[in-house]
């Protein structure tokens, strides 16, 4: 219901599924006024989500969301989160081809069962920021925090430290040297960051 409520308030709101199970979902519960958008997400390396690039069972996912009813099949889309577990630009490069590559070798399956496939994507900050070639193959980038970026996008050399947009401040309360840690009186765990006038912390 709440996702029913969102796309009857927005002119566009699409949903990434990767499973019957969700397609058969949407087809069975149609967006009053209007059909679904959906974007299929495809696994090219990631190991986290999506249908994997060289199974046939995904090109067979794209043939039921172009043929179900209260859907319109958007496109595919890949997430390049092994960019993350990279240590060099090289190697950000080197994910960022290998997924295009499989994500190509999907989509031309895809369109040799008669699928539309318009829309072709991927995203990850670290990818976005080493484009190459490869890329003139794609018509959608998701560039993550590419605006802002972070000190982890510095840590991963996908930036410099002068290129880090904004900062938060938040009181440290506790430094534990044998774990690396702090404690601080923000509740977000997602927060990574460098201390102030403090080295190495």
């Amino acid at each position: 219901p709440r996702v029913t409520a969102f796309s009857k308030q927005l002119e566009k709101f699409h949903v990434i599924i990767d499973s019957e199970l969700a397609v058969k979902m949407l087809r069975d519960a149609p967006s009053p006024g209007k059909n679904w958008s959906a974007f299929l997400k495809v696994d090219c390396g990631n190991n986290r989500a999506g249908v994997w690039w060289k199974d046939e069972a995904g090109v067979d996912l794209a043939v039921l969301l172009q043929n179900s009813p209260n859907i319109d099949f958007a496109g595919v889309y890949v997430h390049c989160g092994n960019s993350y577990h990279t240590s060099s630009s090289e190697e950000v490069i080197q994910v960022l081809d290998d997924t295009i590559e499989r994500l190509m070798t999907f989509v031309n399956h895809v369109r040799q069962r008669g699928v539309t496939c318009s829309t072709v994507g991927i995203g990850s900050t670290p990818t976005c920021r080493k484009p190459t070639d490869r890329m003139k193959s794609l018509t959608e980038l998701h560039p993550g925090n590419y605006a802002f970026l972070d000190v982890q996008q510095w840590s991963l050399g996908s930036c410099t430290e002068e290129d880090i947009a904004c900062c938060v401040a938040t009181r440290v309360i506790g430094h534990y040297p044998r774990r690396n840690q702090v404690v601080q009186n923000d509740t977000r765990d997602w927060l990574r960051g460098i201390i102030g006038g403090q080295a190495g912390l």
